[in-house]
């Protein structure tokens, strides 16, 4: 009866209107909850504000591990090239003290020498002896 009612009509709406007038029912749209008391309110803004608290705290703890990760790895690397740094010195120390003591060595050479030969030529000894 209703599908002729809208062939009948032409219009579903009307055949709309007409369902409605005749069936008695109650609708609950679950678009509006209940109204919460103010405590329920408040409990729940404290909970979400607690979990926002630890959600901050968490993203605060990674960023200062991820800070502190980033700080370590610098410092090593600043270790690592002072490391260098002082290595190079050494080696330039030592070759220093080398070439030092090559130039004392041959200047103590050139004066062992020019002894030996001032005394041989005031004949205090000749190259035999």
């Amino acid at each position: 009866m209703l599908q002729r009612l809208c062939i009948k009509n032409g219009a579903l709406l009307k055949s709309i209107k007409f369902t409605v007038k005749s069936i008695k029912f109650t609708v609950k749209t679950p678009a509006m909850p209940p109204r919460k008391s103010h405590q329920q309110q408040e409990q729940a803004w404290m909970k979400a504000l607690g979990t926002m608290t630890q959600k901050r705290a968490a993203l605060g703890s990674e960023t200062a591990a991820e800070d502190l990760w980033d700080q370590l790895r610098e410092a090593l690397t600043s270790n690592n090239e002072l490391e260098q740094q002082l290595a190079q010195k050494s080696l330039e120390s030592c070759a220093s003290g080398v070439k030092d003591h090559a130039v004392a060595a041959a200047k103590a050479k050139v004066k062992q020498e020019t002894s030996t030969h001032h005394l041989m030529n005031k004949g205090v000894f000749t190259e035999e002896t």
